[in-house]
């Protein structure tokens, strides 16, 4: 597994920068660099008491006006598997779920992965331990395109990196599209 580091302002601010040739600068605004302090993000803003304790209270409840979409969310993804809000970055969506799902599959506790390729349609995964190496590369390949979209790198070498890994993942992932099954 991939270790997320730290997303700072400077890094959102870098990020911007290296996608958008026209950008110069990059200001952040104090009510945006405040969303992104509570959201975890280091950042400059000092927050008082009274945010940090409003924060945690809206981490055990929410926000009453979001109360609806929750319900609503929750309800489309019990429905039909995601949500409305979902759409706005599908890519996301999947990369925040299909690592943990595959690690299920072939969990041997549950006895998941009996499906790999080497038994007994051929050689490409010939044991359940190479079966599972490879679905581990595949859950792999998804978080580091999560860490390039969260601009959770250093530098461009640590960024290729990563884009290596996330194609890696992704070529393995169409191969055994069809085994992905318990």
């Amino acid at each position: 597994m991939i270790k997320a580091k730290k997303i700072t302002i400077e890094k959102i601010k870098k990020g911007l920068l290296e996608n958008n040739l026209k950008l110069k600068e990059v200001k952040i605004l104090p009510e945006v660099e405040k969303s992104l302090c509570k959201a975890g993000i280091e950042c400059d803003y000092n927050p008082t008491s009274r945010d940090k304790i409003w924060w945690k209270i809206e981490k055990i409840i929410g926000f009453p006006s979001d109360a609806w979409e929750n319900i609503k969310a929750f309800y489309q993804r019990g429905t039909r598997g995601y949500a409305d809000r979902d759409c706005w970055g599908i890519d996301w969506y999947i990369c925040s779920w299909i690592p943990s799902a595959l690690r299920t599959m072939v969990n041997k506790e549950k006895g998941g992965g009996n499906s790999y390729p080497g038994k007994p349609w051929g050689k490409e995964a010939d044991t359940f331990d190479h079966w599972q190496a490879t679905i581990e590369k595949i859950a792999v390949g998804f978080e580091a395109h999560q860490q390039v979209a969260n601009f959770e790198y250093e530098n461009d070498k640590e960024k290729i990196k990563l884009l290596k890994i996330r194609d890696e993942g992704m070529a393995l992932f169409i191969k055994y599209f069809d085994h992905l099954w318990d």
